[in-house]
């Protein structure tokens, strides 16, 4: 029998492959032998490499939002510490929708399943989505002690619905078919912005500062 690999590469292959079956299927539907059979490997080697199927799956929840959350960090980080509320706000929708396209089926997979796992899976994966909503509610903020953003908003709902706006476009948005990705981060920002502005979005100028790239 030709021995089975046990190598970080077949690791990391299984939950590619993992990933997209999850996202396209669920887990349920998931067995640990589609996973094997789709990586060309016996079903039994898998446990070389993971304990178990739920040790599977909180890896990809887990990687699902944390390759999110060092996208928009670390595209922050790279701003001038002096920079505009405006330029950090679309500078972290921009890195959160690449993020999200880059790792597509780990991104999909992490929306998708997260109320189909167990309850221990769900609550590890609840620190890094409590890590990443505090990114998003800080921000909002500094938005509203800049005074862009009208402090009668409630931060709490505005903070989900916008980053449902954002992960909704994993569904439809394919980049060059009606809109850049560019084009599209300018839409979300005006569109949620204008909701939600003081009556800053009236001074002059306004625009012009609002579309630095």
């Amino acid at each position: 029998m030709k021995p089975q690999p046990q190598g970080p590469e077949t690791r990391r292959k299984l939950l590619d492959a993992a990933a997209a079956l999850y996202a396209r299927n669920g887990v349920a539907a998931t067995t640990m032998r589609d996973i094997a059979a789709a990586c060309g490997i016996n079903a039994g080697s898998i446990y070389y490499h993971f304990f178990s199927k739920d040790d599977i799956t909180q890896e990809i929840l887990d990687f699902g939002i944390s390759c999110v959350i060092d996208n928009v960090t670390g595209a922050l980080a790279k701003l001038d510490p002096d920079s505009s509320f405006l330029l950090r706000f679309r500078t972290a929708i921009d890195s959160h929708i690449r993020a999200f396209k880059e790792f597509e089926d780990y991104t999909i997979a992490h929306l998708r399943i997260f109320k189909q796992v167990p309850d221990h899976v769900q609550e590890r994966n609840v620190v890094f989505r409590d890590r990443y909503e505090m990114i998003w509610r800080e921000l909002l903020e500094e938005g509203v002690r800049a005074g862009i953003i009208d402090p009668s908003v409630n931060i709490n709902a505005a903070r989900l619905l916008l980053l449902g706006q954002m992960n909704w476009t994993i569904e439809w948005f394919v980049a060059g078919r009606d809109l850049s990705t560019e084009e599209l981060v300018d839409l979300i920002a005006r569109l949620f912005l204008r909701g939600s502005m003081t009556s800053t979005i009236n001074r002059p100028g306004f625009s012009e500062e609002f579309m630095v790239q």
